[in-house]
């Protein structure tokens, strides 16, 4: 299995082991998936829930998109924002080793 999308999108537990059992994960769809391991790093995540008013089309192309990846939308934008104060956080960093 050389991409994420090469997965399945629902499985029954039987089909999912089989289906594992067949197909080795290459280090390309590795990857491809978001670097989460800083959840798990012995502590305990704190979250809040927050209201966001999003339009419409963009709401019903974030749940096409998460439902093509097999995950809730939630969590896509979840990973989304991630990845974005990862890159903010990153180049705020440079900017001040550079000033």
């Amino acid at each position: 299995m050389k991409r994420l999308g090469d997965i399945p999108e629902s499985m029954s537990d039987g089909a999912a082991a089989a289906f594992y059992d067949a197909h080795e994960i290459t280090t390309e769809a590795l990857a491809e998936m978001p670097d989460v391991s800083h959840e798990f790093e012995g502590r305990v995540v704190r979250t809040r829930p927050i209201s966001i008013r999003f339009p419409e089309r963009m709401l019903a192309e974030l749940k096409s998109l998460a439902a093509d990846r097999g995950v809730a939308y939630q969590a896509l934008i979840k990973v989304w924002l991630d990845e974005r104060l990862r890159k903010e956080r990153k180049e705020r960093k440079s900017d001040r080793r550079s000033a």
